[in-house]
């Protein structure tokens, strides 16, 4: 039905092409929000029923919205799913805009009122729809944890990725994008913006104040705990640990790429050569400006991202490949900490067993 709306044909000319004759409120739903009534009452409709006006408050309800990305998925069970998982700061808005030109792509923002209203939503979909005519693959993406990825939309077969850089980069990356928001958001009115005023308590500064004053919000920024959070790619790959990412890796073949490697593997992968960038903040701060104090905080906020991004270039290091499989990794590292196990507890473990099966229970 979405597919036919358009600026010129509103929603409410194409519901005037529907017979809605003895559409019951079970019906609706069903329909659009894929479960029964909450109650007998919303189930029996009223002497006076308008079941055209109640279709389009449940399609304009937060209920709707926030189910939006499931509801799709499931009336396109055919396709292959182009799961991004996207980790702040680390080139996905550009991936995201180069991909959907191709590919019909819901994002998880589309779920969030504060984000797109209903209206636009409506829209998105209308123009998803037609576009899933003709690409029968579907990206989503998302803020989303690898874990929510795999637990809600990825199936075996399907494709799921993400990209990665330097922690000290995403860190600075991340604080300059946000100061550079908080600077052009005036007067404040996006929802990310406010919610990062809050958290700083102080006074909204002027678009017009000096570089010296942004460089002291920048600051502000990266020490706060709420706004800048520690280990961007161990959280959103596993548990904010490098175990815990490396175990949830496991699970699925998730692509990694290094955002070095970002444009070749988006031409040798994907087919599409670009030089641009969507998304590049102008640098506020830089590491050799920032304070020796600051510095050494920013190694602190990336201890486990560290040690995860050192295995990712050791495991790439010498491959032909722009990207690397999340498992090799979760390889590398069991072999890892199989050769620093201690004597005693090798020896321990041996009594009279055959070494083989010593080695398949290391193994486990």
């Amino acid at each position: 039905m979405l597919m036919r709306l358009s600026a010129n044909q509103p929603l409410e000319e194409i519901l005037e092409l529907i017979d809605w004759r003895g559409v019951s409120p079970m019906q609706l739903y069903q329909a659009v929000l894929g479960r029964l009534p909450e109650a007998l009452e919303q189930a029996i409709p009223p002497i006076e029923y308008a079941v055209q006006d109640h279709f389009v408050e449940m399609l304009k309800s937060g209920e709707f919205q926030a189910g939006v990305i499931n509801s799709f998925i499931r009336q396109f069970p055919e396709g292959r799913r182009l799961i991004f998982v996207h980790i702040p700061k680390c080139a996905g808005t550009d991936l995201i805009h180069n991909l959907s030109r191709y590919h019909p792509h819901m994002a998880y923002g589309h779920s969030q009122r504060e984000w797109i209203a209903p209206e636009d939503l409506l829209m998105h979909l209308a123009r998803t729809s037609i576009h899933k005519c003709s690409s029968p693959d579907l990206l989503i993406s998302g803020h989303f944890s690898l874990r929510y990825a795999l637990d809600n939309y990825y199936r075996c077969g399907d494709s799921i990725f993400t990209v990665i850089r330097d922690p000290h980069e995403i860190i600075l990356s991340h604080v300059n994008y946000v100061t550079n928001a908080l600077r052009n958001d005036h007067p404040v009115s996006r929802p990310d913006t406010q919610w990062w005023w809050a958290q700083l308590n102080r006074p909204v500064l002027s678009p017009y104040s000096d570089e010296a004053e942004w460089f002291k919000l920048a600051i502000q920024v990266l020490n706060n705990s709420e706004i800048t959070k520690a280990d961007f790619m161990c959280t959103m790959l596993g548990d904010g640990t490098l175990e815990g990412a490396l175990t949830t890796m496991g699970l699925a073949p998730l692509e990694i790429v290094d955002v070095a490697l970002y444009s070749r593997w988006l031409e040798t992968r994907w087919g599409i050569a670009t030089v641009s960038r969507q998304n590049a903040g102008i640098p506020i701060v830089h590491w050799h400006t920032l304070p020796k104090q600051q510095r050494a905080y920013v190694k602190t906020l990336c201890q486990q991202d560290r040690m995860l991004y050192d295995l990712f270039r050791r495991v790439s290091a010498g491959r032909l490949a722009a990207s690397v499989e999340g498992r090799d990794l979760w390889y590398e590292w069991r072999e890892a900490q199989s050769a620093v196990l201690p004597a005693s507890h090798l020896k321990a473990a041996a009594g009279a067993e055959a070494p083989g099966e010593i080695q398949r229970k290391r193994e486990r």
